[in-house]
């Protein structure tokens, strides 16, 4: 430190992000379904693995967000608040919301009796 202050360096003064802003890192998802952040393992979800993904911390919520700008997952934020910034990686967010995942549509069989048909209940029934 005292050879930096020799030749000229200064302090660099406080941080650039503030401790309450949205802040965003990236992060690959390993094949647990585990991103580390913050000297801890987060699970996002098995689903994940081997992807890379956004997550944007914003109040008590951190979003994971796919690779193609869609979210993916919402979830309570581990880090608090105020030591966000001192993420690997950290940057402010963008200011556009990530769009929501399209709505999934799943169709189901129902029998002659009302219930739903599934390939374990029909090996039981005969």
């Amino acid at each position: 430190m005292a050879r930096l202050a020799a030749s000229g360096a200064r302090p660099a003064g406080p941080c650039p992000l503030p401790t309450g802003a949205v802040i965003e890192v990236d992060r690959t998802v390993n094949a647990s379904g585990v991103v580390g952040l913050a000297g801890d393992q987060v699970s996002v979800g098995f689903q994940l693995a081997g992807q890379r993904v956004t997550l944007r911390m914003e109040g008590p919520l951190m979003a994971v967000i796919g690779s193609e700008g869609m979210l993916l997952r919402t979830m309570t934020c581990p880090v608090p608040v105020h030591s966000r910034y001192r993420l690997r990686g950290a940057r402010r967010a963008a200011l556009i919301r990530p769009a929501p995942g399209s709505p999934i549509t799943v169709q189901r069989r129902v029998s002659c009796r009302g219930g739903s048909w599934s390939p374990a209940r029909k090996s039981r029934l005969g």
